[in-house]
């Protein structure tokens, strides 16, 4: 099935609500069109609300494999995006073992379990960004 998702242009940002189901396959491809979409719409954030996705537990491997190709998908459009994935266990990992994967190669960004903690840090960034 995929995930499938909704994009919306905000100030400074993009914000996708997705819903579907999460594999390697499907993040890789939900995270290239978000890159792609913030190159085309020059915005520096990106948020990707996956409170609505499912998952069955994903293993170690798999979650190494989609930091890392989160990565390599950030070096393939030379941006330098900052992106808040919002969603909850067992999609998002407790300890955070892909975010950390994706942050020792260079990914801006994070995952987070509460959608304000994730519009938080995006508008910190904004900020930061503007100073």
């Amino acid at each position: 099935m995929g995930i499938e998702f909704d994009l919306e242009v905000r100030p400074g940002y993009l914000s996708l609500v997705c819903a579907g189901e999460l594999t390697q396959e499907s993040f890789a491809e939900v995270y290239e069109k978000a890159l792609a979409a913030a190159q085309a719409h020059g915005v520096k954030a990106v948020l990707l609300d996956g409170r609505a996705v499912t998952a069955r537990p994903q293993s170690i491997l798999e979650r190494f494999n989609m930091g890392h190709g989160a990565a390599e998908l950030q070096r393939k459009y030379s941006l330098r995006c900052f992106v808040a994935i919002v969603a909850h266990p067992p999609v998002a990992d407790p300890q955070k073992f892909g975010e950390t994967v994706a942050a020792n190669r260079g990914i801006l960004g994070g995952v987070y379990f509460d959608i304000d903690e994730a519009l938080a840090a995006i508008a910190e960034r904004l900020d930061t960004k503007r100073s």
